[in-house]
């Protein structure tokens, strides 16, 4: 990407993994499509059920399922199902 100038002018302040669009495009997706690839990526990732179960059963405390809650939550919202 750099050889094709795709991250010229680009800042470290552009790289947020959980912004809503990517800043710069390949060859083969633009931005908007890599956006979507990343999240549905994530989603396959962390809400397989075995995942969700084993997190689930390693919950020790009220205070760590709710900090598991509030993440849950965060992660629907960044990939669109919340």
């Amino acid at each position: 990407m750099r050889a094709e100038g795709k991250l010229d002018g680009l800042g470290w302040d552009s790289y947020v993994f959980f912004g809503k669009s990517v800043p710069w495009n390949t060859s083969t997706f633009t931005g908007e499509e890599l956006a979507v690839l990343r999240a549905r990526i994530f989603r396959n990732f962390y809400f397989r059920p075995a995942y969700i179960a084993r997190k689930f059963m390693a919950i020790r405390s009220f205070r760590e399922l709710r900090h598991l809650a509030k993440g849950a939550l965060a992660a629907f919202r960044f990939t669109g199902r919340g």
